[in-house]
């Protein structure tokens, strides 16, 4: 059984007065195909430090010509699928103003009272709930 090691990065903004969030809407062929989740870094190998993950999304160019900062990370979350052990930890990214329309690329901006309605996978809704944005 395989295990990967996810680094999701909670991209928030206030946007009039408002909490929002981006999500990618995932198109691969996997048991994920058409939910929304969080930019991410996704590892075959633990990171010794979840916020080791922040200087690999950067090489990545996630946070390309970005003004933010980081809150303290999650404990880890863990799902058990069918054949694969998925352990996630969740970052948030405060930024300081919205993308613009380049660096927007396949990411929503979705107003933090609209999350109920957005299918997410089962481990991003735990920790949705956990924050108290979704109930």
């Amino acid at each position: 059984m395989g295990q990967r090691y996810y680094y999701y990065f909670v991209m928030q903004v206030v946007c009039d007065g408002e909490r929002s969030l981006y999500l990618n809407k995932r198109t691969a062929r996997d048991i994920w195909r058409n939910l929304y989740d969080f930019p991410s870094i996704k590892t075959t190998t633990a990171l010794k430090y979840p916020l080791d993950s922040i200087a690999e999304a950067q090489k990545a160019n996630l946070f390309r010509k970005l003004s933010f900062s980081i809150g303290t990370p999650s404990a880890v979350y863990r799902q058990q699928l069918t054949h694969l052990k998925v352990s996630a930890w969740f970052i948030p990214v405060f930024l300081q103003e919205p993308f613009n329309k380049e660096m927007k690329n396949s990411l929503s901006l979705v107003h933090h009272k609209q999350l109920i309605n957005i299918p997410v996978p089962r481990l991003i809704a735990r920790y949705l709930q956990d924050q108290n944005i979704i109930k």
